[in-house]
């Protein structure tokens, strides 16, 4: 997926690109996490690499600028499991947000999801992450009925799930 040279969402400050991740984008990924998450949530290098190896994972990035001097402004990391997609992580740069780049993210989540013939798409979420659970809620996402636990347990938070239509195959 390219929108190379996509107008950037109104209020956004400059024009977006979405695309898929590349090597040198290592850097750029761990300096979003850093503005998006406190020093206990970020991600590191230590866990971003296997990711980076994993055939089953997708990464999507957003950035702004020029090619010359750009800024990565989202990113979303997917990986197929058992049974369903997951979302691994969804970042996006606190001065992008409520512009609709996660949500034009989690659509191509769900797109790649259906591609994959995988009936649902999985995005685990923390028990006081108020502002997480409404914006997944508005995507039709809803806790797993099985009660899927997220971190520890229940208490710590759970797994949200919504399904995806597979297209039939010709």
């Amino acid at each position: 997926m390219s929108e190379t040279g996509a107008a950037a969402p109104p209020g956004a400050p400059e024009r977006v690109t979405i695309r898929q991740f590349r090597p040198d984008d290592v850097e750029g990924l761990l300096s979003l996490d850093a503005r998006c998450y406190p020093p206990e949530r970020r991600m590191h290098y230590a866990l971003l690499r296997p990711l980076l190896e994993d055939p089953a994972a997708a990464l999507l990035v957003i950035e702004s600028g020029t090619p010359a001097a750009s800024t990565l402004r989202g990113a979303l990391i997917v990986r197929r499991d058992a049974g369903q997609m997951t979302v691994v992580t969804l970042s996006i740069d606190p001065e992008y947000r409520r512009l609709g780049l996660g949500r034009r993210l989690m659509e191509w989540a769900q797109l790649a999801c259906a591609a994959a013939s995988l009936p649902a798409l999985g995005v685990p979420l923390e028990a006081e992450n108020g502002a997480g659970a409404a914006f997944l809620a508005a995507l039709g996402f809803g806790p797993a009925e099985d009660g899927a636990p997220y971190f520890n347990g229940p208490e710590d938070g759970r797994l949200w799930r919504k399904p995806v239509t597979i297209a039939e195959k010709p």
